[in-house]
């Protein structure tokens, strides 16, 4: 487990980690659809 020095530190590593979350999340949405052919049915909100 990681041991961080400060709250700071905390608040930095959990933001990069949910950017790099949510970016992949958006890009493999993007990946499926255009290999789907039905890029304008994809949505990048709550799936519905």
């Amino acid at each position: 487990m990681r041991k961080f020095k400060n709250t700071g530190e905390i608040v930095l590593f959990t933001y990069q980690a949910t950017m790099v979350g949510l970016f992949t999340y958006g890009f493999i949405r993007v990946v499926i659809g255009l290999v789907m052919g039905e890029f304008s049915h994809v949505s990048f909100g709550i799936m519905e």
